[in-house]
């Protein structure tokens, strides 16, 4: 009695076995014939342009560009589309620019931007950062001014930072005119202690446990987690589109989690931030310079559930309080899905278009400021 009943179980596990197998056979297929294959990983972070600055040389600062560095990576195709090179240049004064003096010319209007990577324009060309969109757009305003657009922006850098850095080099350019692009990073990293015993999200853990990445990763010393995940990912087609899945979902969730912890009423990001903005608005009135404050947005939800409205908010309130006029850059970009303004595939830097779009509604907040600097 026991052993039919033994058998009949038997059976029954090896024919859903044997179904199970045949399942994902097909699964693999299907993923293969349809192409389902993510894209590949865009290039990795690169350090070879940032130099990091002691305490003792330039307070606050934290790291800055490499005077006269240059990169070159690779961004890979994915589809119809082409491998695409970014040759990132550093030019003599240590900004992604081409080569202008220091000295503010005689009879120019000097606008410096302020930022983090998106503002230098991690993922693609000088001409498609924001700065340069800019300058034909206030060329065309304002016909026989000469208006200079200058992209002072560095990767890795939150709003104390990048107050030390007007404050220590950014105010020898003798601008008119200050562009500071905050963006949702703005409360966390360098200067910024979170307390003991902080805990990333779950979702964060459930990635390294499982090994995920946002692709294909080529390197010699990985966590033995990724490595495992990896080589399984390298020969089935079905493993590797349920990875990139199950990445997206989870380290999306992460973030969202930890930029809402960091923009938390109080919290030491937004007491950084709130100190930052002082010390660039005190500058601002001490040298005579008009100040604006225009936030990028996170690329998703721009279909009107935008996740991070409420931390754009605090920082419109923050610009209130010290009144500097704020300009949030969310309407530029909504109607659009993030993945037609994303630098690549795997990187939610903003790419050429969404840079146009941002850049065509500022210049239009700005606009009114500058009239008045040059009497127009």
């Amino acid at each position: 009695m026991l052993r039919s009943r033994f058998r009949r179980l038997l059976r029954v596990g090896l024919r859903l076995g044997a179904a199970l197998v045949l399942a994902l056979l097909l699964a693999e297929l299907a993923v293969r014939v349809a192409g389902l294959r993510p894209p590949p990983r865009s290039p990795r972070a690169d350090h070879s342009l940032i130099w990091n600055v002691s305490e003792d040389e330039l307070p606050g600062v934290g790291h800055m560009l490499k005077a006269g560095g240059a990169v070159t990576r690779v961004y890979p195709g994915h589809g119809d589309e082409g491998d695409r090179t970014v040759t990132y240049v550093i030019n003599e004064l240590g900004y992604r620019e081409d080569p202008f003096p220091e000295a503010k010319p005689a009879g120019s209007y000097r606008i410096v931007m302020l930022g983090d990577s998106i503002t230098y324009g991690t993922g693609i060309a000088l001409e498609q950062t924001m700065a340069h969109q800019l300058r034909p757009l206030l060329a065309e305003r304002f016909p026989g001014a000469q208006i200079e657009v200058l992209n002072c922006g560095v990767p890795g850098t939150n709003t104390g930072q990048q107050a030390a850095f007007l404050r220590r080099r950014v105010m020898a350019l003798e601008p008119d005119m200050v562009l500071l692009c905050s963006t949702i990073v703005d409360a966390s990293g360098y200067g910024i202690h979170r307390g003991p015993g902080h805990e990333p999200p779950e979702a964060a853990r459930w990635v390294r446990a499982l090994g995920l990445t946002s692709g294909l990763v080529e390197a010699e010393s990985l966590p033995p987690a990724v490595q495992r995940t990896m080589a399984v990912r390298r020969v089935s087609a079905l493993a590797d589109l349920a990875a990139h899945q199950a990445f997206r979902h989870l380290y999306g969730r992460s973030l969202l989690i930890n930029y809402r912890d960091c923009w938390k009423p109080d919290s030491p990001g937004v007491r950084s931030v709130r100190r930052g903005l002082g010390v660039i608005k005190t500058l601002a009135e001490r040298r005579g310079m008009r100040l604006h404050v225009a936030m990028f947005p996170f690329l998703a939800g721009l279909d009107g559930d935008y996740p991070f409205t409420a931390e754009a908010g605090r920082m419109s309130n923050m610009c209130t309080e010290l009144a500097v006029p704020f300009t949030h850059l969310l309407p530029a970009l909504q109607g659009y899905r993030p993945g037609q303004l994303q630098a690549h595939a795997h990187d939610r830097h903003p790419n050429g278009l969404a840079n146009a779009l941002a850049a065509r509604y500022l210049a239009e907040a700005i606009a009114p400021g500058i009239a008045a600097d040059l009497g127009r």
